[in-house]
């Protein structure tokens, strides 16, 4: 009958550091899970369609912390040197960016306009914690600093709630006076929390590197960082095909900067040291 159910999950991902020695990431990828729920999985996607047509995506993802290690990038990049193959490998195929652009918009509203006029339900559930980098000044001293880039929490969810009453009031306002049209919204809402870039030590680090809450975020050069995107696509039953009214409202809170003389000093420091780290990687290729 044309449904099918689909799930794929990772439970954990770790990587381990075995070139530096005495450093204090031997875990330079490892998912920061919740040690009370060992049941959650780093990553789970799943998808489902019903015999109607309704079609259902899910997929969530863990923080995962991962530490930039020079010794360990270095080694890798010895370890994977393609340099004696680069004659064999074929030409790149070419491709035209409009023709793909044109192909793929087509493709998208051919399907959109089928789940209107079938009068079909998609909903979209994603919650994703981005990964937190770690870039230390070195991996072996304490005193070293380091950058912690927290790329904040991705929510989106499409069709799972009710629209915002903003986005409602906007469609309202714009209704024809002479024809009641009947219409429906599409709700789409993307939010991004806790976005922040700190700038510590790496003994502090390391000594809370369960708990990187509790790092002292005086010394976070920007403040967690959230914004909110609601969008809403008109569905009405008077014209179907034609390309659906869509209003788009984001609240983007102020952005604070730290930026006192040992913060800058510190992000030199940092930026300098892996200049230097990029012009051994890339000096001898």
């Amino acid at each position: 009958d044309g449904s099918y159910s689909f799930a794929l999950s990772m439970l954990s991902l770790e990587a381990s550091d075995r070139v530096t020695k005495n450093s204090f990431y031997p875990m330079v990828c490892r998912g920061l899970q919740d040690v009370n729920n060992t049941k959650k999985h780093a990553v789970h996607f799943e998808t489902n369609k019903s015999s109607k047509g309704d079609q259902e995506v899910k997929f969530t993802m863990i923080a995962f912390e991962t530490v930039a290690s020079p010794l360990l990038i270095q080694a890798v990049k010895n370890f994977f040197d393609f340099s004696s193959l680069t004659a064999t490998i074929p030409p790149i195929l070419e491709v035209n960016a409009d023709d793909l652009s044109d192909t793929l918009t087509d493709a998208i509203m051919d399907a959109w306009n089928g789940k209107n006029k079938q009068k079909q339900k998609w909903t979209l559930d994603m919650d994703v914690k981005a990964p937190i980098l770690i870039v230390p000044e070195n991996c072996t001293k304490s005193d070293a600093l380091t950058l912690i880039c927290n790329f904040g929490r991705f929510k989106v969810a499409y069709g799972t709630a009710l629209p915002s009453p903003m986005v409602l009031d906007w469609f309202k306002s714009r209704q024809s006076s002479e024809k009641a049209i009947k219409f429906d919204v599409d709700h789409l809402k993307m939010e991004m929390n806790d976005l922040s870039l700190i700038i510590s030590s790496i003994g502090e680090v390391a000594e809370n590197r369960h708990y990187l809450s509790k790092i002292d975020v005086s010394k976070s050069v920007i403040r967690p960082l959230s914004f909110t995107v609601n969008i809403g696509i008109e569905q009405t039953e008077a014209t179907p095909d034609d390309t659906p009214r869509t209003c788009i409202f984001g609240v983007l809170p102020s952005i604070e900067l730290r930026l006192d003389p040992s913060q800058i000093k510190g992000l030199l420091r940092v930026a300098a040291q892996w200049t230097s780290y990029m012009h051994d990687f890339c000096g001898d290729t």
